[in-house]
């Protein structure tokens, strides 16, 4: 049963027999997609992953540091096709990172996202990041301190934040 959950065991450590792996499994909440709005968040990671199709993707993830969701992951894909390349090293640039070097090589880099939130196919809603912005760390903020989310504006559109994708 263990190599079912191989995927999960990415570490160096194997986990699959561990009584302690699953501790939490019964009282976790389920996710909830955060409204519409624009957050500030830090960059927590980035790998590289394949989608089911086998198209080479970045998958960045990024932790909300203010107000009600602070503490919510919110993962977002940048496509590593040779016609999509560019973009994507132009979007790490944007953020002063280079991929291929591990996320510990940095200093927490604080962004400011703005997200939507769009209807699967499967009848499931998913959080969509319309644009990430590099920002300076919020004064005496610390991650994960909670207070109100930077208010969006629905009528702000990607053209109109210099630097954002």
């Amino acid at each position: 049963m263990a190599e079912n959950y191989s995927y999960w065991n990415n570490g160096n450590s194997d986990n699959s027999g561990n009584d302690n792996f699953f501790d939490g499994w019964d009282n976790a909440k389920d996710p909830v997609p955060i409204p519409p709005g624009t957050y500030i968040a830090v960059l927590t990671s980035w790998k590289p992953i394949c989608n089911s199709n086998g198209t080479p993707n970045l998958k960045f993830s990024y932790r909300i540091e203010r107000g009600e969701y602070a503490g919510q992951i919110v993962t977002d894909l940048k496509a590593m096709t040779k016609a999509a390349m560019g973009w994507t090293k132009q979007f790490c640039n944007s953020l002063g990172i280079d991929p291929r070097k591990p996320v510990s090589d940095y200093p927490e880099i604080w962004v400011e996202l703005q997200t939507t939130v769009q209807d699967g196919s499967d009848g499931r809603q998913y959080v969509i990041i319309l644009f990430v912005r590099r920002i300076n760390p919020p004064e005496g903020q610390t991650p994960a301190q909670t207070s109100p989310p930077v208010p969006g504006s629905s009528s702000q559109t990607q053209g109109d934040i210099p630097g954002a994708f």
